[in-house]
């Protein structure tokens, strides 16, 4: 076929036609030249993900709040990567709250992911006096900015609240009885502790073992003198009984502790008065 072009071009060259001679030559040429196929689409690469971990731990004492600051660190991959968007906490416990976020009221909360990084976040205990060890799962995601592609991670931070023993309440109300006669006793505790981790226990003075008690063990080296031990919960009806011919007025110290299962205690004091009048004897 070029062969013919070229022949057809000089046939019109002989017959006096330059113009018409290279117009045929061209178009008959560039008819034969097969014209380049066209580029492919280039393909963006997709961008692999880095290896991202969330751990960490943090605590206080339990009515202090705990800064909620895990480590979120990521390492590898491709493309350029950063933690955004909100993160989601969760076995989150109704006596826990967060001081920013969003309560989902399933055991969860939505934090902003900054306030994770930034530090700012704070989680306290409701109501106080509440301690214990939380294990949440924290969920993150990380975002590749030239792609706009998203990566989970998932992890665990663990908030330990720490028992502090809580002074306890005390009342004692004075009592009066006739001779012979037992004596009721009027002793009230309480602590304002909210988790039940502690034990209340009460000690009465009684430094020769001058009397007895309807509960309670008696010891002669509790406080290093002789003291009544009696649990808080057999208070109520505790009864004291004198000997028979026992009389007059007795000023008994009353210790009340509140001690914690890690052996942390708190302690208050106060004076228990009996008042014993006279019975005279039959002629």
């Amino acid at each position: 076929m070029f062969q013919k072009a070229v022949l057809a071009a000089a046939a019109a060259l002989m017959m006096g036609s330059t113009a018409q001679a290279e117009t045929m030559y061209v178009y008959r040429y560039k008819s034969l030249v097969t014209p380049p196929a066209p580029a492919a689409p280039v393909t963006p690469e997709t961008p692999t993900p880095p290896s991202a971990s969330i751990s960490g731990w943090a605590g206080s004492p339990e009515d202090g709040g705990v800064s909620f600051r895990p480590d979120m660190a990521f390492m590898g991959g491709t493309g350029y990567w950063s933690w955004s968007g909100n993160a989601r906490i969760a076995n989150v416990p109704g006596t826990l709250r967060f001081n920013v976020g969003t309560d989902n009221g399933d055991g969860s909360w939505t934090i902003p992911v900054g306030d994770l990084l930034g530090g700012s976040l704070v989680v306290t205990a409701i109501p106080p006096h509440y301690s214990g060890i939380f294990d949440f799962t924290v969920s993150a995601t990380l975002t590749e900015s030239g792609s706009g592609a998203t990566h989970g991670v998932d992890g665990t931070f663990r908030t330990i609240l720490a028992a502090v023993a809580d002074q306890p309440t005390l009342h004692v109300e004075p009592a009066t009885s006739n001779q012979g006669e037992p004596i009721p006793l009027n002793i009230q505790v309480s602590s304002p502790d909210n988790d039940g981790s502690e034990t209340l226990r009460v000690y009465i003075e009684d430094e020769g073992g001058l009397f007895n008690l309807s509960a309670g063990t008696w010891g002669d080296q509790m406080f290093g003198r002789g003291m009544w031990e009696v649990d808080a919960a057999d208070l109520p009806g505790l009864v004291l009984t004198l000997p028979p011919d026992f009389y007059g007025d007795l000023s008994l110290s009353v210790i009340a502790i509140a001690t914690e299962t890690n052996g942390s205690s708190a302690q208050v004091h106060e004076y228990l008065h009996l008042e014993v009048a006279e019975v005279a004897e039959a002629p």
